[in-house]
């Protein structure tokens, strides 16, 4: 039997487990590359398997790593490691984000476990290129895990300088950060399930400021004695299936053996992919009622039908409210009025002078809003004004103002807070003070609101239900940007 025999045959086999994912497995085309060492997916629908390595793991194995190729293409792990990790990554932060996603397609594939080739990332595993054991929670997503592995690093290396028996616990499952909307086979879920606000919120709490993309306690982490990560390019072929051997579909970066995409993968050929994936999974529980992991029907249905991305409604809102000259006229003698009368004699008359628009953030720090994943949301509206403005000023608020800073990145950000809510009282106490002309207000609304327009334009970015009896009590006035698609 040749390698691509065996090929065939191992995406045949995959419909054992995973037939409704048959759509996605037959469209992609097989570009046979010697040499690599492994099978992998690019962004544009091509798979690239190397003959040798096909041969020495076998029919099984290989289902299980075309299988595992696909729902990094499924998931889109190519866009969502740019969102963690930037345009131009680090071989240690590519690394690490190939093993978070691998981490979530392997919970994903509960049910070909068995099948899973030896060296593979799962939960509890020592990843010996790091110095860590994978020990962390269940049903997170790709971002959260980068958090995790980060913070894991960043911890460790802390310990390394204390003495012993004073070191910290960095290591928090924090259940509050966990996927809710799992749909179907629990114990085959935990895939990268598309968080409430279109984007996982833990991209810009790990990424810094958000600006480039490098996460807090990188340096740490790389000088913490760990070892560099294998690239799988150039080198002895890594075991099939660990991490950093997978194509740019994995971290978003291109290998030097992709070809260039034609372009019909993404006009039409995943589209077509998707949709006849859904209705292959319909068909399916229809007789397997609850065994299509939740992760995969979410990851579809964002595909098909996509929620507006509320971040980039949030950027058009701070953009469109920061430019605006409405508030930002003075008057001043020292340019002169084109209405002044010719004559020494005439009485000089004011001229008219624009500036630059004064535009705050508001964060509401009540006790409703100090959860992480609200934190994180938060950092994020801040952040959007930082790319607009360069620096901006913050207030944190819950019945009244509480701090003012001006900050120039979300890491020196400090959080002042922690008792009711009043954001009525906040916006008249920030316009007497500073008299700004554009407010960007951070709250889940869970406050009343006086009737009267305030003098700056609001724009309230909402961390709440959408739909909820708070959302519905927001006035007409604030120009309101949800920052979760989850329903009251």
């Amino acid at each position: 039997m040749t390698p691509r025999q065996l090929l065939g045959q191992a995406r045949v086999h995959t419909f054992e487990y995973v037939p409704y994912l048959a759509s996605y497995i037959y469209s992609l085309r097989e570009q046979e590359t010697p040499g690599i060492g492994t099978a992998a997916v690019d962004d544009a629908g091509n798979l690239y398997w190397d003959p040798a390595f096909v041969t020495q793991v076998g029919k099984e194995q290989t289902a299980y790593l075309v299988a595992h190729e696909v729902l990094h293409l499924i998931f889109d792990h190519h866009a969502r490691s740019k969102d963690i990790i930037g345009q131009t990554p680090s071989e240690f932060q590519r690394f690490v984000c190939n093993v978070a996603g691998d981490l979530v397609i392997e919970q994903t594939l509960a049910m070909m476990r068995h099948l899973r080739p030896d060296g593979a990332v799962h939960l509890g595993c020592p990843l010996p290129q790091l110095g860590i054991t994978l020990d962390f929670p269940e049903n997170k997503s790709m971002q959260e895990y980068y958090r995790l592995i980060m913070e894991r690093l960043k911890g460790d290396d802390d310990d390394d300088n204390q003495p012993q028996g004073e070191g910290d616990d960095d290591q928090q499952s924090d259940e509050s950060d966990s996927d809710d909307d799992q749909q179907g086979g629990a114990s085959a879920s935990g895939g990268d399930v598309p968080d409430g606000d279109g984007q996982d919120d833990d991209a810009d709490a790990s990424a810094g400021d958000g600006s480039d993309g490098t996460p807090d306690g990188e340096e740490d982490a790389a000088g913490s004695g760990a070892g560099s990560p294998p690239s799988g390019q150039g080198e002895a072929p890594p075991p099939p299936g660990s991490p950093g051997s997978g194509g740019s579909c994995a971290d978003g970066c291109p290998r030097p053996y992709e070809v260039a995409s034609d372009g019909s993968w993404e006009a039409y050929g995943e589209g077509m992919a998707a949709a006849q994936a859904e209705d292959a999974i319909a068909q399916y529980e229809a007789s397997n009622p609850g065994k299509v992991p939740g992760t995969i029907k979410q990851a579809l249905k964002a595909k098909l039908r996509p929620e507006p991305d509320p971040f980039a409604q949030l950027r058009s809102a701070v953009c469109s409210s920061v430019a605006s000259p409405v508030g930002g006229r003075d008057y001043s003698h020292r340019r002169r009025s084109r209405k002044q009368p010719p004559g020494d004699d005439a009485p000089i008359l004011h001229g008219r002078i624009t500036v630059q628009p004064h535009a705050v953030v508001i964060v509401d720090t009540s006790a409703s809003m100090m959860t992480k994943d609200i934190q994180a949301k938060a950092l994020s509206v801040v952040a959007q004004g930082l790319r607009k403005l360069g620096r901006v000023k913050v207030y944190c608020a819950d019945t009244k103002v509480q701090s003012h800073k001006l900050v120039a990145t979300t890491n020196v950000f400090d959080w002042h807070g922690g008792g009711g809510t009043d954001m009525s009282t906040a916006i008249e106490q920030v316009e007497k003070d500073d008299h700004p002309d554009s407010i960007v207000l951070v709250t889940d609304a869970e406050t009343h609101w006086h009737a009267k327009k305030p003098h700056a334009r609001v724009v309230l970015a909402y961390t709440g239900k959408k739909g909820s009896a708070w959302h519905q009590a927001i006035p007409k006035w604030a120009r309101v940007v949800p920052l979760s698609q989850e329903g009251a």
